[in-house]
């Protein structure tokens, strides 16, 4: 959807923003796909602060977790939990400090045992791939996450509630790694799994 295009002085504080920019190089409306935040005015000038890269990164506690992360570490994960997986994104959730995985398996029948190694094994190589991961979990600056079963057929669902907004099949592409749910996500969620409190060796 096209968003309006604000000059400096329609800026408010508090707010987010993508950047554009024109120049007088040939540049017109060019997106840096950055995002600033206003913490404060000088006088009129809004007082800006980066808060990360656009579309295809996220990060909450200075991760800076790139959707080529995600995607490698799915693939891996999928081989360590021997798990096939059908569809998949990863919401950065913010308000709860965590990553929230929603997974819709190829199939159920294996899911009793082997699923409940997915969210460890998702976890696990997104820190072999990006250190700053890495450090951020085990500083606990990012919380535990979380896996979200999906309902068969939530994928399908996602590209129908696309093509009833407008959209055509031919140039759907879902979205991988965001920083909100979509509409009816919440409620195609089957099961949340949660990773095992650590191993202390007390009992």
């Amino acid at each position: 959807a096209d968003h309006p295009v604000l000059r400096c002085d329609e800026l408010a504080e508090g707010t987010s923003y993508y950047v554009v920019l024109t120049a007088p190089n040939g540049l017109y409306r060019y997106e840096l796909n950055d995002i600033v935040r206003v913490t404060g005015l000088f006088e009129r000038t809004p007082i800006i602060e980066f808060v990360r890269k656009g579309r295809d990164m996220t990060s909450i506690g200075g991760e800076k977790l790139h959707v080529s992360q995600l995607v490698a570490a799915m693939e891996a994960a999928q081989q360590r939990a021997q798990v096939a997986v059908h569809a998949y994104c990863a919401v950065a959730s913010a308000p709860h400090n965590r990553y929230e995985f929603l997974v819709e398996l190829e199939s159920n029948e294996h899911e009793a045992g082997a699923v409940d190694g997915l969210l460890g094994a998702i976890d696990h190589c997104l820190g072999e791939l990006n250190i700053e991961y890495a450090q951020k979990r085990d500083s606990r600056r990012l919380g535990d996450p979380c896996l979200h079963l999906m309902q068969p057929g939530w994928s399908e669902h996602a590209l129908h509630r696309r093509l009833a907004a407008g959209g055509r099949d031919t140039q759907f592409k879902p979205t991988l790694l965001r920083d909100h749910f979509e509409p009816d996500d919440q409620d195609q969620i089957r099961q949340t799994l949660e990773l095992p409190p650590p191993f202390t060796g007390d009992g």
